[in-house]
């Protein structure tokens, strides 16, 4: 239906004897109101008034803060900060919006020196801005596979180790320099024998004649790598075999490996541990949320160096692997369950499922998605993060200094969850988990709220449809955490199997707006299969009880209808909340239309709906005063079972200027059609499915509204999820 004048007078015959009826109980007259209902889907809809989370901006792993701060040139914009494509990952971007929904590119905002650490695949970027220092901070985590830092992706128990690793690999490439491929091929097969030969008579636990001291487990674990890689890994017939060869990368391959394999068996006096999946954080700093931003750095000759903090220069993360293995592995090994049995097969696959690792499964460890967290009671900041290791990963937490900048204290640093299960230090059936986490527990994300700390954080596969967000619960920043369960209301985000317009919303963060929680994440193109490339969407987060009692963070979403418009140019808000609500139900709860919560997963049972089980239910919402209305939405149920195709009529009492007098009036909308086609599957008879967060939307030119009556006609019971007048 098209918008013309805002009323059409309503044309009815009527007798004589009825006009005079009407005039003797004082009946207001009644009009027609012209009203648009986005059914039209190739005209689009009305975006000062609605969002719709079809993905205009490509990106994956978003973080979002709102500029608050009257003073900056930025205020009253969000910005965005996203996994980008950048010179292959080599930095980091931002966008800016005014609701969230609508981003526009800006520019690159941190491009490492080629001197950095930071070489390649920058992810998870976030930033936090400081009030003290007027200062923003960009933490991210970043492969270190550089020369610069770690050419050969190993990872050790501490920062001395690493030290001695590159000494040693040092003298390795000094002892090849200048040679030919094939001259170069027999200096380190030499090397890897001399050392073969002296591994295997050393006497270990003894300071060695060359400085050195050997753990036995050690030195047979160096042993056996050798044996592997003559064995099975390369074929070494003559040096020609890897200096000439039909396959190039191949080739490449194999030298590199015997590289390795020289300097790994000279270093055998460290617990080097190989892992192709080398990563670690770093924090910039900048003047603007648009950068650019500087990596951090404290260092003799810099400008403002401190000595009495860490000394940190380019080429050194400011959280490492070896910082997490000493500080939580080697000082707080409580938080592995070491289990018998081998490291290979069914068993270590059941062993990872269950979130517990042997101590060789433990030791391959790298950390990404870091977030930065003030809390806002004690002040006192603390940095959050995922630690892969080979048997699993889990989320950690720790307190920094009183700048972002400090050296965290390590100390503090504190596992935090355990990969499917409810709490990390229970191991026994009744705290097996629910909520299908696939061994992944990561970008973690923390809020506060009435005495409780809510961690959230996305479990399963990032490149599946069921990459969802969960939450934990602590009356502390540091925990100890207890993960929700599925009843308790655990998943804030996830999709349904059935659902074909979500697929894998995850990696998510938390922005305040106008007293407004939102929750930012990216969801897959693909949106039944779940795989490829990422959008950002975005949601509200609102807050209900479960069963027990337990306030807990519900998000109305994912969605892919039309919802409020929000941020500094939305000019209407939902005014529902506002009015009073009754009905001719007898038994319904009339506060479940107007209290924020939109149904979406069949799990969220505490989670009700009003239902209608009269043929007729009428529904009135009235408020104190009249009201400036632009538009209504009748949210849907979330069970096909009770939904309805239309709402029979609407009407508003109202008031209308007419000849220069205001007058008051009932304006009608009849057959409000609900888009069937749009938000429910008919595809399969006896299978069909609601697309959940979908409402019958009139949209409508301003009116002064004091009463909005909405009757329901239908033969079987239905039930009304929300509902909301965008107003003001």
């Amino acid at each position: 239906m098209g918008k013309k004048k805002l009323f059409a007078r309503l044309a009815i015959a009527v007798t004589a004897a009825v006009m005079c009826l009407s005039a003797l109980v004082g009946c207001k007259d009644t009009y027609r109101l012209s009203y648009y209902d986005e059914l039209d889907s190739e005209r689009g809809y009305n975006e000062n008034l609605f969002y719709l989370n079809d993905m205009p901006a490509e990106c994956a792993d978003p973080t979002c803060i709102y500029i608050d701060d009257e003073s900056d040139p930025d205020y009253g914009w969000f910005y965005m900060y996203p996994t980008s494509s950048l010179y292959g990952g080599h930095g980091n971007v931002c966008y800016k919006s005014r609701d969230m929904k609508t981003w526009e590119y800006v520019c690159p905002i941190f491009e490492p020196s080629e001197s950095s650490w930071l070489n390649e695949r920058l992810w998870a970027p976030e930033v936090i801005y400081d009030k003290t220092t007027k200062k923003y901070y960009l933490f991210g985590s970043a492969a270190n596979n550089g020369a610069t830092y770690n050419k050969y992706r190993v990872v050790f128990r501490n920062h001395a180790e690493r030290v001695e690793w590159n000494k040693t690999a040092a003298e390795v490439e000094a002892a090849i320099d200048g040679k030919t491929r094939a001259e170069a091929v027999d200096a380190l097969k030499g090397i890897v024998d001399e050392q073969r030969a002296f591994l295997q008579t050393v006497e270990c636990g003894v300071e060695q004649p060359n400085g050195k001291t050997y753990e036995a487990e050690r030195v047979s674990e160096v042993l056996e790598y050798i044996a592997d890689v003559y064995g099975v890994k390369l074929i070494w017939k003559d040096a020609s075999h890897l200096e000439l060869s039909d396959n190039a990368v191949a080739m490449q391959t194999n030298y590199n490996e015997l590289l390795f394999t020289a300097v790994y068996a000279s270093a055998a006096n460290v617990k080097a541990m190989p892992n192709n999946f080398c990563y670690a954080l770093y924090v910039a700093v900048s003047d603007s949320p648009r950068g650019p931003f500087v990596q951090y750095t404290n260092a003799p000759g810099d400008e403002g160096y401190d000595e009495s903090k860490r000394t940190l220069t380019e080429a050194d993360p400011f959280v490492a692997a070896e910082d997490i293995y000493e500080y939580l592995y080697e000082r707080k090994s409580e938080y592995w369950q070491n289990v018998t049995g081998g490291s290979d097969g069914k068993a270590a696959e059941a062993r990872a499922a269950k979130g517990q690792v042997t101590k060789s499964e433990a030791e391959a460890i790298t950390i990404i998605d870091v977030h930065p967290y003030l809390d806002p009671i004690s002040g006192k900041k603390y940095l959050y993060a995922a630690v892969y290791a080979d048997g699993g990963n889990y989320i950690i937490g720790m307190e920094t200094g009183e700048n972002w900048t400090d050296e965290p204290k390590w100390e503090t640093l504190t596992r935090l969850t355990r990969t499917n299960y409810f709490t990390p230090s229970d191991l026994s059936k009744e705290n097996e988990s629910d909520l299908t986490e696939r061994n992944l527990n990561e970008g973690p994300y923390m809020y506060y709220k009435d005495g409780l700390y809510y961690l959230t954080m996305s479990v399963n596969y990032y490149m599946t449809k069921y990459y969802s967000v969960v939450q934990a619960v602590s009356t502390s920043p540091m925990g100890p955490f207890r993960k929700l369960s599925l009843a308790e209301g655990g998943k804030v985000l996830a999709s349904e199997p059935q659902w074909d317009f979500m697929g894998g919303p995850g990696h998510h963060s938390l922005c305040e707006y106008d007293g407004e929680l939102y929750i930012i994440y990216h969801s897959h193109y693909d949106r039944v299969g779940g795989s490829g490339v990422r959008g950002s969407c975005f949601d509200p987060i609102v807050w209900t009880k479960n069963a027990d009692g337990l306030q807990v963070m519900h998000c109305n979403g994912p969605t892919y209808s039309l919802q409020p418009k929000a941020g500094a140019d939305a000019e209407y808000k939902n005014i529902a909340g506002k009015a009073a609500i009754t009905t001719n139900e007898k038994s319904a709860d009339v506060n479940l239309l107007n209290d924020g919560v939109v149904r979406f997963f069949s799990w969220d049972e505490f989670i009700g709906e009003f239902e209608c089980e009269r043929t007729e239910t009428t529904i009135t919402l009235t408020f104190d005063d009249y009201r400036t209305v632009r538009a209504l939405m009748i949210y849907n149920s979330f069970d096909y079972k009770k939904h309805f195709e239309s709402v029979e009529k609407i009407e508003f009492e109202a008031k209308k200027t007419i000849n220069g007098k205001e007058k008051k009036i009932v304006a009608l909308i009849e057959d409000l059609k609900f888009d069937v086609d749009r938000y429910i599957n008919k595809e399969e008879e006896g299978f069909e499915f609601m697309r959940p967060g979908g409402a019958a939307i009139a949209e409508f030119d301003e009116l002064k509204v004091k009463e909005i009556r909405i009757t329901l006609r239908h033969d079987a019971p239905i039930a009304v999820s929300e509902i909301a007048v965008l107003g003001k």
